[in-house]
């Protein structure tokens, strides 16, 4: 059925069901759709707090009783009680109220979708709602860049909630992204694209248009200025983002989220005395918000963003008050054992710190390892198990000698050697090696990866002897296929190679690697300086470290992990 067609069928639908959408007191109507325009019966809803449920008819219309006191104008957000549903538009479930009088268009339109059913990735509307869930996630932090395993894990959570794989929902924005006209979407689009200056451009744009359309748009507009407050902390323009933030609270008043992001903004900008008004308020509007709650995770970072700011103003007394607020907040919130706690754990010490009261800091900052310790490794044994249930179903889907399940036994043999566990690394990189030269072939480039990873493992424990054909084979197969000039991989190649050749007492042959190395770097370095233009430096990502690794010392320790451990930033 074309869009055309469904379009006027609903608008039929509308038509002949418009007395059974007649507006009455305290009632909010809703026609219920999804992404093909289609009416939707069965679905139970209801508004968040203390409201009744009400179910679709066939007709796709649902009548919900309002929380008490509830007046048009004003906002409340909507929950899908039961049914294998999510909600598309609006995004986060919250609508505007309209009038009460007998007026048959005094209804609310929403849009729901079947979770898993990938069909809804076609739809423009359900792929803006996934990526405007995952922007708002993301941009909980504010005074660093979010770590790549912050942005997996939040796209992972996002896609489970609409029962679909991270990879889909990335491949579904960016398809999405090129497709854009509208300013408002492509600035979401960039946002999650970390192009922020484009963002912020965009956005801005967006902005301004937003508040000069109808009431009907003002939620829009104020998730636009939100957004653009992100953008602009991101560049660190701090005056600017308090702007953009005030605009997003001129449209929606006492929004928690909305207040929390202002006091950091007017704190980075240097205004304390403002940022801890925004602050309190926040703490007060997300608990008393129904989407959080007084012992929410959102309302706990808001807790403890006042803290801090109670501690840089010098308020010692009200800052420790808060503080063990904040703690029990994040306790509650969080779960006593989540890293959220070590965190809050760390700053609690740091505040003791400074008040010299080392023994009580000392006690926090205990409790905040062990937190660490045991969720580091939870997660590292969960990554393997992960792993471990991908290369089965690789292996079920395209047999054992399928490239898929080379790099499904490779990234095994990385994730347990980073756990110390040498002895599986090595089998899972044996592993790979084996079903990759018989796949693509033993002078293929992914061939020479496989075999770097094996050296390194043998150099790592001082096993020159086992490294070095593997090592050769590798360097062999990048000089073959990238040329001995090559600025990156060949390089790295011949640095590591030497380091062997020097572990086995092969000085002199070390020393003819080194100077190749060395002659090669020199090259590139003059290239870039001769032609910047075109040259660029390498994808940290895909091309290793240039400099000459080291010889390890005897006995090396067991890999540790070595995530970012920096002060995270708490805008939620």
């Amino acid at each position: 059925m074309s869009a055309t067609i469904r379009s006027i069928c609903l608008s039929i639908t509308l038509v002949l069901c418009a007395t059974s959408l007649m507006a009455e007191e305290n009632i909010l109507v809703l026609n219920v759709a999804n992404t093909s325009d289609e009416v939707i019966p069965n679905v139970s809803l209801k508004c968040k707090g203390d409201a009744p449920a009400a179910g679709s008819d066939r007709n796709g219309t649902a009548r919900l009783k309002l929380p008490f006191g509830t007046r048009p104008g004003s906002s409340v957000v909507l929950q899908i009680v039961a049914g294998d549903w999510v909600m598309i538009s609006p995004w986060d479930g919250r609508v505007i109220i309209p009038p009460f009088d007998n007026n048959a268009q005094n209804f609310v339109s929403i849009v729901i979708a079947k979770k898993s059913d990938r069909q809804m990735l076609t739809s423009g509307k359900a792929v803006e709602a996934i990526v405007s869930r995952v922007t708002r996630e993301v941009s909980t932090k504010m005074d660093r860049q979010i770590s790549e395993e912050e942005r997996r894990l939040v796209l992972e959570t996002q896609a489970r909630e609409f029962g679909l794989t991270p990879g889909e929902v990335d491949e579904a924005i960016r398809e999405w992204g090129r497709k854009l006209t509208d300013p408002y979407q492509k600035g979401l689009a960039e946002l999650y694209a970390r192009n922020y200056p484009e963002a912020a451009k965009l956005l801005s744009a967006s902005l301004d248009q937003k508040i000069r359309e109808i009431e009907d748009l003002q939620n829009q507009a104020a998730n636009n200025a939100f957004f653009l407050g992100e953008a602009l902390m991101a560049q660190e323009q701090y005056q600017a983002a308090v702007e953009a933030f005030k605009k997003a609270l001129a449209l929606r008043q006492d929004d928690g989220v909305f207040l929390n992001s202002l006091s950091i903004a007017y704190r980075m900008a240097g205004n304390l005395k403002e940022a801890e008004r925004a602050g309190e308020r926040a703490v007060i509007s997300k608990g008393g918000d129904p989407r959080f709650g007084q012992y929410h995770p959102a309302t706990a970072i808001a807790t403890l963003n006042l803290a801090l700011l109670y501690q840089e103003e010098g308020k010692n007394i009200e800052a420790e008050q808060i503080f063990k607020q904040a703690l029990l907040t994040t306790e509650r919130g969080f779960g006593p054992d989540h890293p959220e706690v070590a965190q809050c754990l760390d700053y609690y010490a740091n505040f003791l710190d400074k008040l010299n009261r080392k023994a009580e800091a000392a006690e926090k900052r205990t409790r905040a390892s062990a937190i660490r310790a045991t969720f580091e490794k939870q997660s590292r044994e969960k990554a393997i198990a992960d792993s471990i249930q991908l290369l089965r179903l690789k292996e079920q889907e395209a047999g054992p000698d399928h490239p898929d399940v080379a790099q499904a036994a490779s990234t095994l043999g990385s994730l347990y050697l980073e756990n110390g566990q040498l002895d599986d690394a090595e089998s899972n990189f044996k592993r790979a090696l084996a079903v990759r030269e018989k796949a693509v072939g033993k002078d293929h480039l992914d061939t020479a990866g496989d075999l770097q990873k094996l050296a390194s493992l043998y150099q790592s424990q001082r096993k020159f002897t086992a490294a070095e054909p593997f090592a050769r084979r590798a360097l062999d197969i990048l000089e073959k296929n990238l040329g001995p000039g090559d600025p990156y991989r060949v390089i790295y190649a011949l640095d590591s190679y030497a380091v062997i050749l020097r572990g086995l007492g092969r000085t002199n042959e070390a020393l003819k690697y080194e100077a190749r190395a060395k002659e090669s770097r020199e090259k590139q370095i003059r290239s870039i300086e001769f032609n910047p233009v075109q040259q660029s430096m390498p994808n940290r990502m895909n091309a290793p470290n240039l400099q000459a690794p080291p010889i390890p010392a005897p006995n090396p320790p067991a890999p540790k992990n070595r995530r970012n451990q920096s002060r995270r930033s708490l805008s939620k």
